[in-house]
């Protein structure tokens, strides 16, 4: 039986993406040994042989770990025998603020750079940030949705009127208490982007918008914050992560504040304590205080239940977030998909080699048109049913977690016939 290793970060920490790589690989009927490159109260100098030494004695295949964060031990890449291995490294988060805070750690970008090191990122702009900004080369990947979890189910009667947006909103609360760590004059651009951030375009990448508020800031204020962002660098990456999840909230603000206008919306959400807004929060948001807005806390659901909320609504609607730039696509298109349900969606480039647009996936381009669009399919339950039959077929064809290791696999394959010469730091 082939053997699979599994990296995470830390001990107990394992990224939704890495659970659903461990269960495709065991149902295929590989043997999977997941590992922690860190442990709570280990001294990590000592965890890197012996950690080499447990996946070796396995003789695995290859090793899948998360992206930026799975590289947070380099002296355990650096081992003969798991320099021999070839290492499938996953990055479905942006690299921006992960990478920048890891990047000084000693030995930490050689690692990321060796020649046995192969690295699927997400999003294609973020494949080029990280090829010219630090020499890393990549190769594209998506998400994907494991049709034993995600299939079609009747639609239940209740909400059947409805559109239907599966997500959270980052909490006001949760926002306020990381600002207010912060500080002053990173506090004073948060204020600057926050205004910006309104009057931008629909999905702006609000980094784009954090760059231009620094570069507008008076030389002294912008000397106070190169000044952090020397001393401090994590109080750099603490404002960034901020300025991440007030995009994700203005778009979903913007997108179900639209749908809101055409018909009823339930809005499905897991409201952890402070990080994700609650009902109040989200009603006082979108400006909705009637019936017309049903929030449906899922946080108790359990996994295996996920699929019950796809069979709701007459449409889904997706709001990528916005600092995803070239794709980025989430778990919600492949899971809608999955179901059998049509989808109306933001357009990303790397969006359309998934689906055929307006065939198998109905798209708008902002907020300006996503109403209209919006009312027009949900006049025309013919179109709705076509769609989502064509991308419920497509789903099935070439994105499902067993088409993704294929693809993983090919790539391997293909380098260990021909190795890979080092990569330099450019």
């Amino acid at each position: 039986m082939s053997v699979y290793g599994v990296i995470c970060p830390l001990a107990g920490m394992e990224q939704m993406a890495q659970t659903q790589w461990v269960s495709m690989l065991r149902k295929l009927g590989r043997r999977v040994e997941v590992h922690a490159l860190r442990l709570p109260d280990v001294d990590p100098q000592a965890r890197a042989p012996k950690l080499a030494e447990e996946v070796l004695k396995n003789r695995p295949e290859a090793l899948f770990v998360e992206g930026a964060l799975g590289f947070n031990l380099p002296e355990f890449y650096q081992h003969p025998g798991i320099r021999q291995l070839p290492v499938a490294a996953f990055w479905y988060d942006d690299p921006f603020r992960t990478l920048s805070y890891w990047q000084g750690t000693p030995g930490y970008l050689e690692t990321v750079r060796l020649p046995n090191v192969y690295h699927f990122v997400w999003d294609g702009c973020w494949r080029e940030w990280l090829k010219t900004r630090h020499g890393i080369r990549s190769y594209p990947t998506h998400l994907a949705a494991d049709p034993d979890d995600f299939f079609p189910k009747p639609a239940p009667r209740e909400f059947a009127d409805r559109a239907v947006f599966i997500g959270t909103f980052p909490a006001r609360a949760h926002l306020e208490k990381l600002e207010n760590g912060l500080p002053s004059m990173a506090r004073t651009v948060l204020g600057g982007v926050k205004e910006a951030m309104a009057n931008a375009s629909y999905g702006r990448n609000p980094y784009e918008i954090f760059d231009e508020v620094l570069g507008a800031m008076p030389d002294k204020a912008a000397k106070a914050m190169e000044m952090m962002e020397d001393r401090q660098p994590e109080q750099m990456l603490h404002l960034r992560a901020i300025v991440q999840m007030l995009g994700k909230r203005e778009v979903r603000r913007r997108v179900a504040g639209e749908a809101l206008k055409v018909m009823p919306l339930l809005l499905l959400c897991g409201n952890y304590e402070e990080t994700h807004a609650g009902e109040a929060e989200i009603r006082e948001l979108l400006g909705e205080s009637s019936d017309r807005l049903r929030v449906v806390d899922t946080r108790r659901m359990a996994d295996s239940g996920l699929v019950d909320l796809y069979a709701h609504g007459r449409i889904h609607l997706q709001a990528t977030d916005p600092q995803s730039v070239a794709g980025g696509i989430p778990f919600r298109v492949f899971q809608t998909t999955a179901c059998r349900k049509p989808l109306l969606t933001d357009r990303k480039p790397e969006l359309a080699e998934c689906y055929e647009y307006e065939r198998e996936l109905l798209t708008f381009e902002s907020d300006k048109d996503f109403a209209g669009k919006l009312a027009r399919a949900a006049g025309d339950a013919d179109q709705l049913d076509t769609v989502a039959e064509a991308g419920y077929r497509r789903f099935l064809r070439e994105h499902t977690w067993r088409h993704r290791f294929e693809e993983v696999c090919r790539v391997l394959k293909t380098a260990v016939r021909e190795p890979r010469p080092p990569l330099s730091a450019r």
